[in-house]
């Protein structure tokens, strides 16, 4: 994607486990925990989610994420996919892509230190928008630029789902219980919806729609994050 003055928005930061992020200007929040990005993601998304959804799927997994933002979250996932020799399908949408300058500067390759983790990523951010791509054998990715609120009503067909949207006080309109419905929807049952936040509005809605709450430990600067599972 070709840089242009709207869309370079975004501050390079360095969070304390070493690994970076970007602050968003247009919604005064950063991508990811200034306490340790990849240490966020490893818990909240990786262990709380994928991982736990192995358990109960095993060989196919078919993940939603909300936010692709930096690509970590798909980076981390493939990587387990590949470490586990398993299917997966990774669907993520996007309503604002950062741009080919900004992807450069982020040292999660360098700071994972896998001997894949600089192709995934590079492959990640490469591959074209609005097009299922196969990354690897048994790994395909389809990333969808568009806004949640535009897109129809999902299929159950989720194994597991990041929600992964800037802060509520940031961000209302992708929390409400309208957005919140229509990704509960696309997740069959046993499914898991996993997200940093434990707002009471958003525990609610997920009730309410037959999910089981679940407040698990946070990463550092954050008490409990979410896990919810379809019942």
């Amino acid at each position: 994607m070709a840089d242009t003055p709207q869309l370079l928005n975004n501050d390079l930061l360095l969070s304390e486990d070493g690994s970076s992020t970007l602050f968003n200007h247009r919604f005064g929040d950063s991508y990811h925990s200034i306490h340790g990005a990849i240490d966020e993601s490893m818990l909240v998304y990786l262990k709380n989610g994928f991982e736990n959804s192995l358990q109960t799927f095993h060989t196919h997994i078919h993940v939603f994420e909300l936010g692709f933002g930096t690509g970590l979250n798909a980076l981390l996932t493939i990587l387990e996919a590949l470490k586990n020799n398993i299917h997966l399908r990774y669907e993520s949408i996007e309503a604002y892509p950062i741009t080919n300058s900004e992807v450069e500067k982020l040292n999660y390759p360098e700071r994972i230190l896998h001997p894949l983790a600089k192709e995934i990523f590079e492959k990640l951010h490469n591959s074209p928008w609005n097009i299922e791509h196969e990354l690897f054998p048994k790994i395909k990715i389809l990333k969808r630029e568009i806004k949640l609120e535009e897109m129809p009503v999902l299929n159950p067909e989720f194994h597991v789902v990041y929600y992964d949207a800037f802060g509520a006080s940031k961000q209302a309109e992708m929390w409400t219980a309208e957005m919140i419905e229509k990704i509960a929807k696309g997740i069959v049952k046993d499914g898991i919806f996993v997200t940093y936040s434990t707002n009471g509005q958003l525990k609610r809605t997920l009730k309410n729609l037959n999910f089981k709450i679940e407040k698990l430990p946070g990463p550092k600067g954050k008490r409990e994050v979410l896990k919810a599972t379809k019942q």
